[in-house]
């Protein structure tokens, strides 16, 4: 079965995404399991329907934590030690010319935990699949896919509709042979 990690926008929290309830029919049926991590509850933040649905959603996946990178990592959502893919290394291929602060030269000092820091917990995201064993980090970014064949990871990058299609191939693993 495999371990799927996946980005932000790919939650599925209304439940209204054709390739997204596929990717669910998918995990109902035992093909994949799909994981959180603490970067997925961090984006949920507010108190709008979508937050509140999204929450919901995560609370019934199981969740690996992530581990510890000083300044990047919040206090009690990260374990020590272990191999840490390089994550500004993934934040120059993915993200060229930015930072974890995201702080222009001669702009106000940001943390990785103000708003608008989305291009860092995507590469966090990326690197939590690769950290813990992850076999699919899915994703719609476009920046991520265009990096994909750069990033030298193991975990493989796929959109929705490239996992569908490799899980619905009649030679696929687990493929319902009819």
């Amino acid at each position: 079965m495999l371990v799927v990690y996946f980005d932000q926008n790919c939650m599925n929290a209304r439940q209204s995404d054709v390739e997204l309830n596929r990717i669910d029919a998918l995990a109902a049926a035992g093909r994949i399991t799909l994981v959180r991590n603490p970067r997925n509850r961090f984006e949920v933040r507010g108190d709008g329907e979508w937050p509140r649905l999204a929450r919901a959603r995560l609370a019934a996946l199981p969740e690996t934590p992530e581990v510890f990178r000083l300044d990047v990592s919040g206090l009690g959502e990260a374990v020590l030690g272990g191999e840490a893919t390089d994550v500004p290394r993934l934040l120059a291929i993915v993200f060229p010319g930015k930072s974890f602060t995201g702080t222009a030269p001669g702009a106000p000092a940001r943390t990785v935990f103000d708003p608008g820091q989305n291009d860092l917990h995507d590469v966090m995201h990326l690197a939590n699949a690769e950290d813990f064993g992850g076999d699919v980090f899915l994703t719609r970014d476009g920046a991520i896919i265009d990096a994909r064949d750069r990033l030298g990871l193991r975990v493989r990058v796929l959109t929705p509709a490239e996992l569908i299609a490799e899980l619905e191939s009649p030679s696929a693993p687990g493929a319902p042979r009819g």
